[in-house]
């Protein structure tokens, strides 16, 4: 009989900044038996962890960005972890040891996506507690204003003549660095913005943008998605549709595609559920006809207009 008290698994991974032991360690004080601890060096990759998770788990992780794909650049980078992070939500929630920070608190969630993100893309070392108000503290629409002028007035502002000039004119230090992340965070903002305002729908390229934006961006979606070779559609949700149809064709050789989306969560997505039962096969597979074929059918007329 299986013991229903074990709630928390975790998952390690080789990193320059943090240990296996010391993440193990950390596993252990608390309270992760070995037995239910996946190290990443003997086989037990992400993808594993993550089908082993059940309802009302705990998905522990020492440091966040660990969960991010090791290769790759920071840009990249962060995809993964966004799109492993939709992943393991759908069946348990996250527990940072290195911060205290629990995903079921929307507010430390935030936190956590941010400052995982920041030590993604500052190739540093950050000791301690990982500096949660750091990437915050630029968050001034007056501060972020002047970065961005002093940037693209600048004929080289990588070599620190433009952070010069931007720290003078906000009184505190401003690093190269920084300033080149608030201007593509910037950049990021005004093109979605700008695709948004034309009424054009967004390319891959832009879609890719939209999984790079901030986490606490991203709203929780009802997506419908059709087997193409037994036209049966899925009706599930996510707070990132998108990764989540990919991560379904992966597990399918049928070609899959996605009909449309209604903004909600699981309370929606319960509510179609039992609207459309008659058409239920198993699961959150149903029938394509008659009122379901009609109600997909309103939703992509209304995204064409």
């Amino acid at each position: 009989m299986i013991s229903t008290d074990v709630h928390r698994r975790g998952f390690v991974r080789a990193a320059p900044r943090h240990s296996i032991a010391q993440q193990q360690e950390m596993m252990a004080a608390h309270g992760v038996r070995p037995v239910y601890v996946h190290d990443d060096r003997a086989g037990d990759t992400l993808d594993a962890f993550i089908k082993a998770l059940r309802p009302g788990d705990v998905a522990v992780v020492a440091w966040l960005y660990l969960l991010a794909d090791r290769r790759g650049i920071a840009r990249t980078k962060r995809r993964n972890l966004v799109e492993a992070m939709s992943r393991i939500e759908e069946r348990a929630t996250i527990l940072e040891l290195g911060s205290g920070l629990h995903s079921k608190s929307k507010k430390q969630r935030d936190d956590m996506i941010v400052a995982a993100y920041d030590m993604l893309t500052s190739g540093r070392h950050v000791s301690g507690r990982l500096s949660r108000g750091r990437p915050k503290q630029w968050q001034n629409a007056e501060e972020r204003k002047i970065i961005w002028e002093e940037w693209h007035s600048s004929a080289n502002p990588t070599n620190g003549h433009a952070a010069d000039a931007a720290s003078e004119r906000i009184g505190r230090t401003v690093s190269a660095n920084t300033m080149w992340r608030i201007v593509k965070e910037m950049r990021l903002e005004k093109g979605l913005s700008a695709l948004g305002a034309s009424g054009r729908k967004p390319g891959v390229a832009a879609r890719r943008l939209a999984v790079m934006a901030p986490t606490k961006r991203n709203v929780p979606h009802v997506y419908f998605v059709q087997n193409g070779r037994s036209k049966r559609v899925k009706i599930g949700y996510s707070s990132h549709y998108r990764s989540r149809v990919g991560n379904i064709q992966s597990g399918t050789p049928d070609k899959l595609r996605l009909l449309g989306v209604v903004r909600g969560g699981k309370a929606v997505e319960s509510e179609l559920h039992k609207r459309f039962a008659s058409y239920r096969i198993s699961g959150e597979w149903f029938r394509f006809e008659g009122e379901l074929a009609e109600y997909v059918q309103s939703l992509r007329k209304s995204d064409e207009r």
